[in-house]
């Protein structure tokens, strides 16, 4: 990691503060233990660790939201009031993106429909301005 700081990145990291995003449901000791590896391993100077959810309110210019929060995995819904998350209030559900795909696509095979992604098309240009769409 610390290759990755040096040369990825081109930063020292015993120079700069660390900000560290984390899920909500991080429990105090994932913390604990972010926090100590983060200090003794990369002697980072100073570190903030923020959950997910308020960094997402904050960056749309609000103090207080609700945060929706779907990725390919799962999908956590955390309300945030004044820049804390409300945590008894946070969900999470094992459905995510992946999970919606693979329905959609065994719903439109079901009804004679073939989804193709949209790298399998190719066009090709039979006369100027006039295209043929073909897929592999």
């Amino acid at each position: 990691m610390t290759v990755f700081f040096m040369e990825c990145l081109l930063v020292d990291p015993k120079e700069r503060p660390m900000l560290l995003a984390e899920q909500c449901s991080n429990t105090q000791e994932q913390r604990e233990r972010a926090a100590e590896l983060i200090f003794e391993k990369y002697k980072v100077p100073a570190l903030f660790l923020a959950k997910n959810a308020v960094l997402t309110s904050f960056a749309s210019g609000r103090a207080t939201s609700l945060v929706v929060d779907s990725g390919a995995g799962s999908t956590t819904v955390a309300p945030v009031l004044d820049g804390y998350v409300l945590q008894k209030a946070v969900i999470s559900s094992p459905i995510g993106g992946q999970f919606l795909t693979e329905c959609l696509t065994r719903s439109l095979e079901a009804k004679g429909i073939t989804p193709r992604p949209r790298y399998s098309f190719k066009k090709k240009e039979i006369s100027p301005g006039n295209l043929q769409v073909f897929y592999n």
